[in-house]
């Protein structure tokens, strides 16, 4: 950790989503290019609606379904633990290109 980092965590009480290494940074950009499509698709987010609603409501959608466990437990690992790999970020963005396609 760099000395910002560290006193980012301080002043917040957490690290920053910008202290994030860029491999998590791309799976969460490609989660929220998700969601945006999960809306499309009609389902509805709120502000307490966790990763496990928008996978049972990606679910129940066809077009969303074969994508929506995998999309999910790359973007827990990411958001929760800081853990992405290149093939993450790469898999992530296969996976929401082809949510986006069967659309």
């Amino acid at each position: 950790e760099s000395r910002q980092q560290r006193a980012s965590i301080l002043k917040s009480g957490k690290p920053s989503v910008s202290d994030d290494p860029p491999t998590v940074q791309t799976v969460r950009k490609h989660y929220r290019r998700y969601l945006k499509l999960c809306v499309k698709s009609g389902i509805s987010l709120g502000s307490s609606t966790t990763s496990s609603d928008v996978c049972q409501g990606a679910l129940a959608r066809k077009s969303l379904q074969p994508q929506a466990n995998r999309i999910r437990q790359i973007y827990i690992r990411a958001r929760y633990a800081g853990l992405a790999t290149k093939e993450d970020a790469k898999e992530m963005a296969v996976l929401c290109a082809e949510s986006k396609k069967e659309k």
